[in-house]
């Protein structure tokens, strides 16, 4: 919510039990219990507010399990002992911060030595979120997107969107918006596929001011999808905002049959969306209270009810359902927006479950059978239903009962009397002018198998993607005839950038290898390789044996960083070719000490459990821009700056160098007599951009043949503003970047 208030927040937690008779009992199952997770937390910003992130640990077996919970973008490693008989709470760092889209450090890693449940809480004032992370054996590679549209207020326009997140493997994206989404300088409208490089543990989120809903993410390899808005109305226009936050099952885990109970306290009822993954997608209601729909592929359906109704219904194709709080002003006057997945009655717990109550916790029985008497629930052995002081009975018709009770602060089993009975857990709190809500715990087995091939095959014969520091090109093998990394090779051909799937080969050259030739004219930069394919695949029907792809971006679009390695970034250098320069190479490159002896973006690996990149600290703000020329050639500092992110134009900026000048003394510009080739940049200390903890340096620097230097190029700082005309009528300035680098 935007609301302010001084009164103290008031929690009640309300659990949802759903209870069904099987025939059968599953064990051991993929579920949202397990002990190794990795996810990435979407934008939480608010306008002038920060926000605390934290982490819920429970034991499943009842006993003390040990917990390791690391972060992306910090040294942030917390060991714990998780006690069996009660919730722990970890407080997460507050540089775990993402705005914007992009490749971003707000990963979590949890592993330990039994099974656990994990709930994620996020608060800021009076807004609050959660959401259930689900295990990497829960994982898929095929997701829906649910989420709604974020506010949109006359001086604060919020976002909403999505994180993915690899695991330890890495993984190759392709992404189908629902609404047109801007990606660097590239708009991508529902039609497109967006395709994005993934590596171990690194998360790319992609927000936006339009309501995501439906759009469709695949990957070649297991990801997590947690989906997010800052602050959204819930119905559309009724006050006031709140977080929603909410993890992805995937595709293959989506059923048909659903039971949705009321909130409790929330007398206006609930919204309700269905988001359909599959075509000609009906949706059959038992109840009277919402009619039949149909959907197609990437559709969804909005239901605002405005009664305290318990739904049922069936769908022919599988669906995400997800359940919406309404906002304050709904007419309860408690609580404010929370979104919460609504398994299908197909993943609901078979047996006993645990959990952990923490302040007398209310909960919500929903028995869906009426053969199933009631009075066979049972709490911690006891048995509770109709007679029970602590319950109350809500609904109770043929098709479902709904019962409301209250479990003091502690560890809890609950239970049938039937052993084969299936539970689904969720729990929702609502405060004055907040509310959250997020499935405590419920199976993720196998329903849907999907088709051979996960990821979207082009359209036609073959497709080129530009990222911001490589490219690709993607063959459809009906089209041409490759099948392997033997069948076609890049400009060089030891490069082995080669993915395989059912239907395509992709190949993906990073700007500054693979032989890459880069041509610079004006304001534009074009990369471009060859694909050459091999003579045993050249025949009549594809009598091709060369394909040349390439991609062009302005010089202010190109950052020179490539993708993230285990939560840090490697800087590349910026290749180009210049007609009077000939071959030259720029980087940005942090070091460890004013000796220049050691960098400090070498890659400390892959593992989001080892070593983390190290916090900046005093004394270590050294940088230097280093120019590779094959003729004689000087490089300037013309201007530096930070953003919160790697995008060079972020209009966040915070300003360091000015037309060669530094802006205070807090800030050297040095030179190398042996090298001018060479120049050192000391940074006293960075200073944070709004809530961020991380900032990404760039320079605009010149580079000039050693005659020109003298006549052409700016040597020294000059006060008044340069012509911008006459610099580059002389020689281009060239965008480099670094990052990103912890504020502390």
């Amino acid at each position: 919510m935007t609301m302010t208030t001084t009164k103290a927040w008031m929690m009640v937690v309300v659990m949802a039990v759903v209870v069904v008779i099987d025939g059968t009992k599953a064990l051991d199952i993929p579920s949202t219990i397990g002990n190794d997770f990795v996810f990435g937390i979407p934008s939480d910003y608010v306008y002038r507010r920060s926000s605390s992130k934290r982490v819920f640990l429970s034991s499943h077996s009842g006993q003390t399990v040990t917990a390791t919970i690391v972060t992306s973008g910090s040294n942030f490693r917390h060991v714990v002992e998780v006690p069996g008989d009660r919730e722990l709470r970890v407080d997460l760092p507050s540089s775990l911060t993402s705005r914007g889209t992009g490749l971003k450090q707000n990963v979590v890693g949890i592993r330990a030595d039994g099974d656990l449940s994990v709930h994620v809480q996020i608060e800021a004032g009076v807004n609050s979120g959660a959401f259930t992370p689900l295990p990497t054996r829960s994982l898929g590679n095929d997701y829906i997107v649910g989420i709604y549209e974020p506010l949109t207020l006359k001086h604060t326009k919020y976002k909403a969107g999505f994180t993915v997140t690899a695991t330890e493997t890495g993984a190759l994206l392709q992404i189908r918006f629902s609404q047109i989404v801007a990606f660097g300088h590239v708009l991508y409208g529902p039609h497109d596929v967006f395709k994005f490089q993934l590596g171990a543990f690194e998360s790319l989120q992609i927000m936006s001011d339009k309501d995501l809903t439906g759009s469709r993410i695949k990957s070649d390899q297991p990801v997590a999808v947690v989906t997010g808005s800052e602050c959204s109305r819930v119905p559309k226009g009724i006050k006031y905002c709140d977080y929603l936050f909410e993890q992805m099952p995937p595709v293959h885990t989506l059923g048909k049959q659903f039971i949705v109970a009321p909130f409790k306290d929330r007398e206006s009822s609930y919204v309700l969306r269905i988001v359909a993954p599959f075509n000609d997608t009906n949706i059959i209601f038992s109840s009277p209270h919402a009619n039949d729909v149909h959907l197609n592929e990437n559709q969804h359906h909005e239901f605002i009810f405005t009664r305290h109704v318990e739904l049922s219904f069936r769908s022919t194709e599988p669906v995400l359902v997800l359940q919406f709080m309404k906002g304050f002003q709904s007419g309860d006057f408690v609580g404010d927006p929370s979104m919460v997945v609504i398994p299908p009655v197909e993943q609901f717990i078979v047996g006993d479950l645990s959990l952990t109550s923490m302040d007398n916790d209310h909960v919500t029985v929903m028995v869906t059978n009426s053969n199933i008497s009631l009075s066979g629930l049972r709490v911690n052995g006891n048995l509770v239903g109709r007679d029970s002081p602590d319950w109350r009975v809500i609904v109770e018709d043929d098709v479902s009962s709904v019962l409301h009770g209250t479990l003091q602060s502690g560890r809890h089993t609950i239970g049938h009397t039937d052993p084969q009975a299936r539970f689904l857990v969720i729990g929702y709190g609502t405060g004055y002018l907040s509310g959250r809500a997020f499935p405590v715990a419920y199976y993720l087995k196998r329903l849907y198998v999907p088709s051979t091939e996960p990821l979207f095959i082009p359209p036609t014969g073959y497709e080129v993607q530009c990222y911001n520091s490589s490219m690709s090109i993607t063959l459809d093998t009906s089209v041409f005839l490759v099948h392997g990394p033997d069948d076609v090779t890049l400009n060089d051909p030891s490069c082995k950038h080669v993915i395989v799937q059912e239907g395509i080969v992709m190949l993906t050259t990073p700007f500054d290898s693979c032989d890459t030739r880069v041509q610079e004219q004006g304001d534009s930069v074009t990369f471009s390789n060859t694909l050459r394919f091999a003579d045993h695949v050249i025949t009549p029907d594809s009598p091709l044996r060369y394909l040349s792809f390439k991609c062009e971006s302005d010089q202010a679009g190109i950052s020179g960083i490539s993708p993230l390695t285990g939560g840090r970034r490697e800087p590349s250098a910026l290749v180009l070719s210049d007609a009077v320069l000939g071959d030259l190479s720029l980087s940005l490159v942090q070091y460890m000490d004013d000796a220049f002896g050691t960098s400090s973006n070498a890659s400390s690996g892959t593992d989001l459990f080892g070593t983390w990149m190290e916090g900046v600290q005093p004394g270590q703000n050294v940088f230097a821009v280093n120019l590779t020329s094959s003729v004689d050639a000087n490089v300037f500092v013309d201007s530096c700056w930070t953003t919160p992110g790697p995008d060079a134009q972020d209009q966040d900026s915070t300003s360091l160098i000015q037309d060669g000048c530094e802006i205070d003394d807090t800030i050297h510009i040095g030179a190398s007599a042996d090298d001018p080739r060479f120049r050192p940049i000391a940074v006293d200390a960075f200073s944070p951009i709004g809530e961020y903890n991380e900032v990404f340096m760039h320079c605009r620097v010149q580079v000039c043949r050693g005659q020109e230097s003298a006549a052409h190029c700016w040597q020294e700082c000059r006060r008044e503003p340069r012509n911008r005309r006459h610099i580059r009528g002389v020689r281009e300035m060239y965008t480099i970047s670094t990052g990103p680098i912890k504020v502390k």
